[in-house]
C-alpha cells in the first residue's frame, strides 16, 4: 500500500487514533497504561482523507481508521479479523470519530474484538 505518495505499507496501515496515539504515547512520563489513557484522550479524532484508484472513497473526521493486508497489528490486536496477506485485497476498518466520553466503551469493544477466539 503507498500512503501519501511517499511510504509503503505491508501489512497495517494505520491512521486516527492509534497513529496519533504511537506518536505520543512516550509523553506522558508515568505508568504504561496512564500513558496511553492520556494519549486516547488527547488524540480522540484525526481527519482522514482515503483516495483509491477510481477516486475519493472516504473524507471525514475518523477515531480509527486501518487499510490492511493482514489482520495484526501493535503488539497483537487483531484489528481486521478476516484479512488474509494473499487474496489481493486491501480491507479498510473505519471508527467514526466519538465523543469523548463514550472512548472507554469503544477501547472496551475493540479490546474484546481483538483478543476474542472468534472473531
Amino acid at each position: 500500500m503507498l500512503v501519501n505518495d511517499e511510504r509503503y505499507c505491508v501489512n497495517v496501515g494505520c491512521f486516527g487514533l492509534d497513529a496519533l496515539m504511537a506518536n505520543t504515547v512516550h509523553d506522558v512520563k508515568t505508568l504504561k497504561i496512564a500513558a496511553y489513557v492520556a494519549s486516547i484522550l488527547r488524540n480522540i479524532s484525526a481527519k482522514v482523507k482515503v483516495i483509491g484508484q477510481n477516486g475519493l472513497l472516504f473524507n471525514d473526521q475518523v477515531t480509527l481508521c486501518a487499510f490492511c493486508n493482514g489482520r495484526f497489528y501493535g503488539g497483537g490486536f487483531k484489528i481486521s479479523p478476516k484479512s488474509k496477506i494473499n487474496d489481493g485485497l486491501i480491507d479498510m476498518v473505519i471508527l467514526p470519530k466519538v465523543n469523548r466520553l463514550f472512548a472507554p466503551y469503544y477501547i472496551y469493544k475493540i479490546l474484546r474484538w481483538s483478543f476474542s477466539q472468534n472473531p
